[in-house]
């Protein structure tokens, strides 16, 4: 299991980090509308769309087209990501998609994000603090002087740095959600469910013993498992 991070097309609608099995396609496909198409993101991990999404007329995602923007070669206002999106980290040895790493997700659940601009590989400069990657990612092109001094033969690098994670807000280090941290496994399906709460965790244990699995148990961060109730 993996922690993926969605991201959403409606602005209104919050991200949110799932585990997913990162050989479950058609699960992949649920999570974007359609089949899935990766967007790279500067080796910092993968961004992945539905591939049909232009032709479709899907709906601008404003908070993807940052992230993409800001992890391009150069900062650029294309691609444009339009629908449901999702974010992994980068691809393992036997090419199945990591973790999403926490520097993604500190970019969309920081409080303030700091530009910093490097012109023609020079050092990289304090370009100001804006309340979240919407707000940065629109600053670019307004800020004074970040394009008007640029010379043919030159080139800019911007990047987006996370100050500070918003409270109540997930990260994918800490995505257990308080008491909800159980996990329930079982010899006929790896695992039956994820972020259970203890008492969700053994009412799955026992229900799983009942229909026929007694090796299902259930498994918390700290190394605590739960077996099934004995019965009399």
């Amino acid at each position: 299991m993996i922690r993926v991070l969605t991201v959403p097309a409606d602005p209104e609608a919050p991200h949110a980090l799932t585990e997913m099995n990162p050989a479950d396609l058609l699960g992949f496909q649920r999570l974007v509308g359609g089949s899935i198409e990766r967007v790279d993101l500067a080796g910092a991990g993968s961004l992945w769309v539905n591939e049909d999404g232009p032709r479709l007329c899907l709906p601008l995602n404003e908070r993807a087209t940052a992230l993409a923007a800001f992890h391009a070669p150069r900062f650029t206002w294309d691609p444009q990501i339009v629908g449901d999106t999702y974010l992994t980290g980068p691809v393992d040895a036997d090419g199945l998609d990591t973790d999403v790493p926490d520097t993604l997700v500190g970019l969309l659940t920081a409080e303030q994000i700091r530009l910093e601009v490097r012109r023609s590989g020079g050092e990289w400069a304090d370009n100001g603090v804006h309340p979240g990657l919407l707000a940065a990612y629109a600053a670019v092109w307004e800020k004074v002087g970040l394009l008007a001094d640029v010379k043919p033969g030159s080139f800019f690098a911007v990047r987006a740095l996370p100050l500070g994670t918003a409270a109540g807000e997930p990260t994918a280090g800490s995505a257990t959600d308080g008491e909800a941290a159980w996990t329930v496994w079982g010899d006929r399906v790896d695992p039956y469910a994820v972020r259970q709460t203890r008492a969700q965790a053994q009412a799955a244990v026992d229900k799983a013993a009942a229909e026929g699995d007694p090796g299902a148990y259930a498994e918390h961060p700290d190394g605590s498992t739960l077996e099934p109730t004995p019965t009399r």
